[in-house]
């Protein structure tokens, strides 16, 4: 179980809440680095929902592949 997306979409609402950015801001509006290789358009909405469009697979991956020794 993954505790630290709870702790984080908490702090993130209490942020909202206080007005410091708003679910609707582009990430690179306080990230700037971050507005490169086709993601300055991408919200923090974006990121909350994994809609962010930032990882592809380009291989199917074959249960084998998450064996330990098969790791890279």
């Amino acid at each position: 179980m993954s505790s630290g997306k709870s702790v984080a979409s908490i702090l993130l609402a209490v942020l909202a809440d206080g007005g410091r950015f708003n679910y609707s801001d582009k990430v690179s509006s306080h990230w700037p680095e971050y507005g490169v290789n086709n993601k300055e358009n991408i919200t923090v909405q974006d990121v909350m929902r994994h809609e962010g469009g930032m990882y592809r697979l380009h291989k199917q991956l074959l249960a084998e592949d998450a064996f330990t020794e098969n790791i890279k």
